[in-house]
């Protein structure tokens, strides 16, 4: 008979026991559903900084025009580098005479005599046109006809030729380049002269 009622009791308190668990783990879903349910919500989110995508405008590179596309005529003045250089006019010889002599050219060209004044705006003395140049980038030139150039004759000795001129600063030189060039070409009314930096063509002249 005891043994009966003390399972009587064991049960009933199991059974309070597992009613009390239950309403609390009802209070405690309700409660997180009503949290979810208040909990602020956006349409908009803020983006963190690493989804945020900033565009910016493409800057256009700064387009130095060719000067080539743009040619400059006899008299204008240009600067390459610390050179000044003006282009004062130009020849078709047969020959270059000299004091000892004359220069002529290879059979069929006559020279394409360029008259220069160059002037070295640098900080100490360079040298204008040297034959050596050590690597080093250098101011030179050449005449085109069309798809063709032609490179400069040194004129040795003569003492109008510039290459190889050493100016000290802020002093000038005129002078004289000669070229040795096809007959066909030399007198077409269609040369060019071309200033070359670093091997590239910076400035051109129509020779006309």
């Amino acid at each position: 008979m005891l043994i009966s009622v003390c399972n009587t009791i064991i049960n009933t308190v199991r059974r309070d026991a597992m009613k009390h668990i239950m309403k609390t783990f009802a209070v405690l879903i309700l409660a997180l559903v009503i949290m979810i349910g208040c909990a602020p919500t956006s349409t908009d989110p803020t983006p963190s900084p690493k989804d945020e995508v900033t565009s910016s405008p493409k800057s256009d590179p700064t387009q130095t025009p060719d000067q080539s596309e743009s040619a400059y005529a006899i008299g204008d003045k240009v600067t390459v580098g610390n050179w000044e250089i003006t282009v004062e006019s130009f020849d078709v010889k047969d020959q270059v005479p000299a004091s000892y002599g004359s220069f002529k050219p290879d059979s069929g060209n006559k020279y394409v005599v360029v008259n220069l004044e160059v002037k070295n705006n640098g900080s100490s003395m360079e040298t204008f046109w040297p034959t050596v140049s050590f690597g080093k980038d250098y101011v030179k030139a050449i005449i085109a006809y069309g798809e063709y150039t032609f490179s400069s004759s040194q004129l040795l000795g003569h003492e109008d030729d510039l290459h190889d001129t050493a100016l000290n600063p802020l002093s000038s030189k005129k002078g004289i380049i000669a070229f040795s060039v096809a007959e066909e070409a030399a007198i077409s009314g269609e040369l060019q002269l071309k200033i070359i930096e670093g091997g590239k063509a910076v400035c051109v002249f129509d020779l006309k």
